[in-house]
């Protein structure tokens, strides 16, 4: 996790999809869920890291270092932006006057772009459904696949444990509410699956997985522009909506 401090470590980290089943999938799919309260606990700071660019701490090199090391990975993140089509064509690469981007824009801008890239494997798959789902998760009689991150090598008949949740909804939050993942943010919330599973969360029997959950569900709540199933749901449940936030963390 120290490593992921240094933004050219950073990127190759989350440089292909071979890096991402080699280390991020196992930290969602499996050390999350480990029984040990320590291994779990800290396998999830190591993803908060690595999905948020560094956790804000890059480090900072040394000059005469630094400029040079800052102009390579501008080069090596333009060329990935203008492969994955996320540039316009009006956009140039940075020119020698202008200001060069810190280590830790650099490092946020990768973190942005490898959740657009793996959105629905990450986000979808092994945080929604396998860290925040309420529904037990059903073992799997075919032999786990380490290639596919919707294979459980390590099947948990039951819901995630509570640190897990509260863990996971906090860096869910994290995510949205940054505005380098403005696509992503909007991307979820037009989920009417992820309002579902977000809803179930407030019915929590823990006051703190409840207040975590609706700093999520809040994000739903202010799109102005919601989805017809979104909004379907939003209405069809005003009235139990209404009750409960009247209610909500009273004491």
């Amino acid at each position: 996790r120290s490593s992921l401090r240094h933004p050219s470590i950073y990127q190759w980290f989350l440089s292909s999809d071979l890096n991402a089943r080699t280390f991020v999938y196992p930290f969602l799919n499996e050390f999350v869920h480990d029984p040990n309260f320590d291994v779990s606990s800290d396998a999830l700071e190591t993803v908060r890291v690595m999905l948020t660019g560094g956790g804000g701490n890059a480090a900072t090199l040394p000059e005469p270092y630094a400029r040079q090391s800052y102009q390579e990975e501008c080069s090596q993140l333009t060329q990935q932006q203008w492969q994955h089509g996320d540039m316009q064509q009006q956009h140039q690469q940075p020119q020698p006057h202008e200001p060069l981007p810190t280590p830790a824009e650099i490092m946020e801008q990768t973190a942005s772009q490898f959740l657009q890239t793996h959105y629905k494997p990450v986000l979808q798959t092994l945080i929604t459904q396998k860290c925040l789902s309420p529904h037990p998760t059903k073992p799997s009689n075919k032999d786990p696949d380490p290639n596919n991150p919707n294979s459980n090598p390590n099947p948990n008949p039951t819901k995630p444990n509570y640190m897990t949740r509260r863990l996971t909804l906090q860096l869910l939050s994290t995510l949205l509410l940054n505005r380098s993942n403005y696509p992503i943010m909007i991307r979820y919330i037009s989920s009417s699956s992820n309002l579902v599973t977000i809803m179930c969360l407030l019915r929590d029997p823990s006051s703190h997985i409840t207040l975590e959950a609706f700093q999520v569900f809040k994000i739903f709540v202010a799109n102005p522009r919601k989805e017809p199933e979104v909004k379907k749901i939003l209405v069809d449940n005003r009235v139990k909506l209404v009750r409960y936030l009247e209610g909500f963390h009273a004491e």
